[in-house]
């Protein structure tokens, strides 16, 4: 266990003699992050085709008075149809399905959080808790084929 503990103490004694000689750039951190949201790039983007709410409603960041928001978005010949419920205040319900249907990974991203779902055979997928703001969705199929939704306001 000595040894371990040595070994600890080595890699900090060597990770403060590079900060001395060589401080992390400021920068770093905005560069790293920047990098990271890169790896979009390589996705299809998936524009907004269709909204319930009126230009207007969504700019204002109101609510349809006649139920549920349906946003559509589309990728080629990839669809994902999504709706999205208040259920509390500040809280929403985001289920959508793909098109065609299949398996896939779905990542809610919003700024550096981000939540998962599983998109069943049937193409269908839900987030239960979404926080008021703006998001996109990332989809990854079983192919590692991936699209990226638009932005938009929950």
């Amino acid at each position: 266990m000595s040894e371990r503990f040595e070994d600890d103490e080595l890699l900090e004694a060597l990770a403060a003699s590079i900060d001395a000689a060589q401080p992390m750039p400021a920068s770093a951190v905005e560069l790293a992050r920047a990098a990271w949201d890169a790896r979009a790039l390589d996705a299809e983007f998936a524009a907004l085709v269709a909204d319930s709410l009126s230009p207007d409603e969504e700019r204002l960041a109101v609510r349809a008075q006649s139920g549920p928001r349906m946003l559509s978005f589309s990728a080629g010949d990839v669809a994902l149809e999504l709706e999205v419920e208040p259920i509390g205040t500040g809280v929403h319900r985001v289920a959508g399905q793909l098109l065609p249907p299949g398996a896939a990974r779905v990542t809610l991203e919003r700024g550096g959080e981000a939540q998962h779902a599983e998109a069943d055979a049937t193409g269908r997928f839900a987030f239960e808790r979404v926080g008021e703001g703006a998001v996109r969705l990332r989809v990854e199929d079983a192919r590692d084929r991936a699209v990226v939704s638009a932005w938009f306001r929950v």
